[in-house]
C-alpha cells in the first residue's frame, strides 16, 4: 500500500463489484510514487464495508438542491457541489493495526484480514479485506471529471 499511496489523488468511484465479494475504488493518480493514470484498487474478500458521509450536516443540508449533482448548474450555488464527479483523498488511507475486527474475521475464515480507513472530503470508508490488487486501467487522466476543486465552506 505504501508504494501506491493515494493521498491527494482523486477518488472517481467506489462500490462492491457486480459479483459483490470484493470492493473496488477507481482512483485517478496524479501525484505520489505511482505513475499518473487511472488505477483499480480491488480489496479482495471484503467482509465489511462501512461508509458514511464526511460532509458536515449543516453543509449536507444546504446541498440537497438537485442542481448540485451537475457541475454546470451547481458551481455557483451555495452547498457541496456533488457534480465535480470526484473526491480528493485527504488524508488518504491508513491501515488500522492492530484491528480487532480484522483479527476476528481472520479467526473465523482462516485468512489474514486487514482494516483500512479511507478518507475524502465527501466520504469516510472503512474496509475489512484479505488482499489488495492494484491494476493500472489507463495511462491517461479521466476526461469525464471536472477538476475544479470546490472546498467545503
Amino acid at each position: 500500500m505504501a508504494s501506491f499511496d493515494v493521498f491527494d489523488n482523486a477518488l472517481l468511484f467506489h462500490s462492491y463489484t457486480n459479483y459483490m465479494r470484493d470492493y473496488e475504488l477507481l482512483i485517478e493518480v496524479h501525484v505520489g510514487p505511482a505513475e499518473p493514470g487511472t488505477y483499480s484498487y480491488l480489496f479482495r474478500y471484503c467482509v465489511e464495508a462501512l461508509l458514511r458521509t464526511s460532509v458536515p450536516s449543516e453543509i449536507y443540508r444546504a446541498s440537497l438542491d438537485e442542481r448540485l449533482i451537475e457541475y454546470e448548474t451547481g458551481k455557483d450555488l451555495d452547498g457541496f457541489v456533488w457534480g465535480v464527479n470526484w473526491s480528493p483523498l485527504d488524508p488518504g488511507w491508513r491501515l488500522v493495526e492492530p484491528s480487532e475486527r480484522a483479527e476476528r474475521w481472520g479467526r473465523e475464515l482462516g485468512l489474514n484480514f486487514h482494516e483500512v480507513h479511507i478518507d475524502t472530503n465527501a466520504y469516510a470508508i472503512a474496509l475489512i479485506f484479505a488482499d489488495l490488487t492494484i491494476t493500472k486501467r489507463s495511462g491517461h487522466l479521466d476526461p469525464g471529471i471536472n477538476r475544479a476543486y470546490i472546498p467545503l465552506a
